[in-house]
């Protein structure tokens, strides 16, 4: 079931599961210098893609990573995480999405 919203980088549909909830279909894992991890679960923020770019250029030049999760704000300041780690697998520039130059696609990791 798609639901209509409005929010700040514009509007769109978000995905409903069953129970009338937003589907929680991708992740984000912090990885923090001191070694420690945290993983969220969220639904897509926006369909809009003028709200998709509006997000990652925000996210690329922010001090904070902020997150609103179970009824909390969370602040990450970036300078205690190492690396993130997104499933962010519909992200390309086919669809319009900005991503920088510098992106190195269809990599692989190696231990």
């Amino acid at each position: 079931m798609q639901r209509l919203f409005r929010g700040k980088f514009g509007s769109g549909h978000v995905t409903m599961n069953k129970g009338g909830m937003m589907k929680r279909d991708r992740a984000m894992t912090l990885h923090f210098v001191d070694g420690t991890k945290i993983t969220f679960d969220f639904p897509e923020q926006t369909t809009s893609i003028a709200g998709k770019n509006l997000r990652i250029e925000d996210f690329l030049t922010s001090n904070n990573i902020l997150i609103e999760a179970d009824g909390s704000l969370l602040i990450f300041p970036v300078a205690n995480i190492k690396y993130l780690q997104f499933s962010a697998a519909e992200l390309s520039d086919s669809e319009g999405i900005k991503l920088p130059r510098s992106l190195i696609r269809h990599a692989t990791i190696r231990n």
